[in-house]
């Protein structure tokens, strides 16, 4: 599989990913999208295997692969992170629903953040 066929399977499960969390918090889903529902664990399944697949090849073939390497690969994660925990935190706040340990447990990997935190970490440990 080249770049832009794992892209295109990276973008397809990304947003399956998303209609699963949609479908979670959703109480009375027409019942031909149930199943979205059950989908999530298999779907991230498949979009970490694909990116790995991706960095395995990216490593194997390309000499200069690791230079810059985290700095890349944690800024494309990190940045988007923390602006989207900005805005949560200012909605947490302007709602009221604001829980300071909540909100900490959440930030360091707790609830839907786990991934992030995780593909840090994978990405740490790869190298």
């Amino acid at each position: 599989m080249n770049k832009i066929i794992t892209n295109r399977y990276k973008g397809l499960f990304a947003i399956l990913i998303v209609c699963h969390h949609i479908a979670l918090s959703v109480s009375n889903l027409p019942i031909y999208l149930i199943p979205l529902k059950y989908i999530g664990f298999s779907v991230v399944g498949y979009f970490l295997f694909v990116s790995g697949y991706g960095l395995m090849y990216g490593y194997k073939n390309k000499n200069d692969y690791l230079n810059g390497f985290i700095r890349k690969k944690i800024s494309r994660i990190l940045l988007p992170y923390l602006c989207i925990q900005i805005v949560w935190l200012l909605y947490c706040i302007c709602t009221g629903k604001f829980v300071l340990i909540e909100y900490i447990q959440n930030f360091c990997g707790g609830g839907t953040n786990w991934f992030v935190i995780m593909i840090i970490l994978y990405y740490v440990d790869g190298i």
